[in-house]
This record gives structure tokens, C-alpha cells and sequence, in this order.
């Protein structure tokens, strides 16, 4: 259902320089105002860029977006608690808004 992830490397642009991360790689993303946090299994990056940047590209490779302001890789689901909790494998959870429990609940038994 989901394309190969290993391909697709999103630019992050640091005081250092240009930096990529793999898709396979994030955990989720979250919209803060008009930055965007990554979160990997190793780092957390900060982009000066909003969420919607990034969420058609990421949504092509098993992005998913469960609230307002999170996109979340579905390969780090461990569970969904009373269809609106979901448990990541890092240990942390994300709450599905009750506008996208039903869709998000449909592609998540499709994944």
C-alpha cells in the first residue's frame, strides 16, 4: 500500500549547513505555529517551515495525519487505545481528533 520510504530524504537547514533525514526514519512531525518538529529515533530537528510543507510528500510514503497539528509514520504504531489514543513504539502517544477517528481507524486496519 505505502511506496518505499528509504527513498524519499526531507532537507533540514541548520546554522551548520544542509542536512537530510530519511523518511523511514521520522517517527512524526508536529506544527509548531510556523515550524515543524521532526522527531527520528535519534534527534529532534526544528525546520522554519509549517506542517502542510511537508505533509503531500510525506503522506505519499505512509504519512498519516491523526490531529491538527501532527503527522505521524505509520510503521511506529504499537496500538490504538479506545480508537482514539494511539501508542508509538518510542513510548510516547498521540490523540486521533474525533474529526479523523473514523478515516484514520479505516487506513490503519488497511496498513
Amino acid at each position: 500500500m505505502f511506496l518505499n520510504t528509504s527513498v524519499l530524504q526531507i532537507p533540514i537547514f541548520t546554522a551548520r549547513g544542509k542536512n537530510y533525514i530519511l523518511a523511514e526514519n521520522i517517527i512524526r512531525c508536529k506544527a509548531m505555529s510556523n515550524y515543524t518538529c521532526f522527531y527520528t529515533k535519534e534527534k529532534k530537528w526544528v525546520v522554519p517551515k509549517c506542517l502542510n510543507v511537508f505533509e503531500e510528500q510525506l503522506s505519499a510514503v505512509g504519512f498519516v495525519r491523526p490531529n491538527r497539528s501532527e503527522l505521524l509514520n505509520v510503521r511506529f504504531i504499537k496500538s490504538i487505545q479506545c480508537n482514539s489514543i494511539i501508542q508509538l513504539l518510542d513510548g510516547s502517544s498521540l490523540t486521533i481528533s474525533r474529526r479523523r477517528r473514523k478515516e484514520f481507524m479505516v487506513l490503519y486496519k488497511l496498513g
